[in-house]
């Protein structure tokens, strides 16, 4: 794998840094409707030192926000004049969707973690996906994507990485878990063949996601975990000085594949279980009950071993909506 960050200027947007310094700018998505620029903000810190480039960002889906902190915080242990390689930071990629504080753009209505490669003609979220996976191929080595549970959801800590049998596929395994969580994801899942942790993967780069948080609300242990996440990776790479302070290989508990789980009816939502519980196929998840009180529903497990990694704690739900996700064990 090649050493992008060896360079004696990096470059996106209006962010320009010279070796041994950092740059904060902006990078424009579109266009507004009085046809200003709709921008997201960008840092490239440069470092002083030959190394790898990193890219990580947050807000890809606009509701979750503990990766955007964490970001901050692991930024202030960063020196450029120590630094080996460099980084290149977008704290809210999907600006529109950050500015309206839900999952998805509300300007064509897309998931941005599905749409990927994109069209560069297309719709606002496609020329994203476009822009997004051609700057990453051509800046980065590897990719850090900070996730959480949004408004609707809590997800434990875990990471994830796609299985590719690849190079970077093993990289992208080091680096998650290297992170910090004992929880990982091992994806080879078909509906997450066009995420951009997949394509990028396949295309020779090491990426990986960071899930936890949630409930559309910064939870300090949950920006303390992204940000122990993003140290201990950039520890990893050799990037700033320190060994990660990761689990020893025997303790993960590694999964093969996970899916959302749905309830039928509506109503009001309980949760049964506790995120990272380990649950049984048939084990009851969650109660819905109608506006009567009823238990008109109790959505039970469709699969087991498994890892509880999300639940929702949105106190409603429409019936055929997600609920959860669980983790199938290897």
């Amino acid at each position: 794998m090649t050493e992008k960050g060896n360079r004696d200027i990096v470059s996106i947007g209006s962010a320009l840094a010279e070796r041994g310094r950092r740059a904060d700018g902006w990078l424009e998505l579109g266009r507004r409707a009085d046809n200003t620029p709709l921008e997201t903000p960008v840092t490239v810190v440069n470092g002083a030192h030959d190394g790898p480039a990193l890219w990580i960002h947050a807000c890809a889906h606009g509701d979750e926000f503990d990766g955007t902190v964490a970001i901050w915080r692991a930024l202030q242990l960063v020196d450029p004049s120590t630094l080996r390689g460099a980084l290149i930071i977008f704290p809210a990629l999907n600006i529109s969707a950050f500015e309206a504080r839900q999952r998805v753009s509300p300007i064509d209505g897309l998931d941005l973690n599905r749409v990927f490669p994109g069209d560069p003609t297309g719709s606002y979220t496609r020329r994203l996906a476009y822009l997004t996976e051609h700057l990453v191929k051509t800046h980065a080595d590897y990719m850090i994507d900070l996730h959480g549970g949004g408004n609707e959801f809590s997800v434990v800590y875990y990471t994830l990485y796609h299985a590719a049998s690849n190079e970077a596929g093993a990289a992208s395994e080091r680096l998650a878990k290297a992170a910090g969580s004992h929880l990982v994801w091992a994806s080879n899942d078909e509906w997450l063949r066009n995420g951009l942790f997949t394509r990028v993967t396949e295309a020779g780069i090491g990426a990986m996601l960071v899930e936890c948080g949630g409930e559309g609300r910064l939870h300090e242990a949950n920006v303390h975990a992204h940000e122990r996440s993003l140290v201990n990776m950039m520890r990893h790479l050799g990037m700033i000085d320190g060994e990660p302070d990761a689990a020893p290989d025997g303790a993960f508990l590694m999964m093969k594949s996970a899916d959302f789980f749905h309830c039928a009816m509506g109503g009001v939502v309980t949760p049964l279980v506790q995120l990272g519980d380990t649950v049984e196929q048939g084990q009851p998840l969650v109660q819905i009950r109608d506006l009567f009180g009823n238990e008109v529903e109790v959505v039970t497990a469709p699969v087991g071993p498994a890892i509880l990694l999300a639940i929702k704690t949105y106190g409603t739900t429409n019936g055929g909506a997600p609920v959860g996700i669980l983790g199938m064990k290897q």
